[in-house]
């Protein structure tokens, strides 16, 4: 098994491959509802976290979605 390496928040993690964003999400606990994520500056939407497989080197921004103004 060789993992692939991703930056999530700045933070180098280990992941195995063919690993979808909400696999990534549901083992980290962030699956729920509000949150929201860039994978190397280009927003992903939630529709496509399923489909969507991360790739050695791959720079995450994930955070909390905030309403409001």
């Amino acid at each position: 098994m060789n993992e692939i390496t991703i930056t999530i928040n700045g933070q180098p993690h280990q992941v195995e491959p063919q690993t979808s964003v909400l696999d990534l999400l549901t083992t980290l606990g962030h699956a729920e509802q509000g949150m929201a994520l860039a994978i190397n500056q280009a927003i992903i939407s939630r529709s496509e976290w399923s489909e969507h497989l991360l790739q050695q080197d791959d720079d995450i921004s994930l955070f909390q979605a905030i309403a409001g103004g």
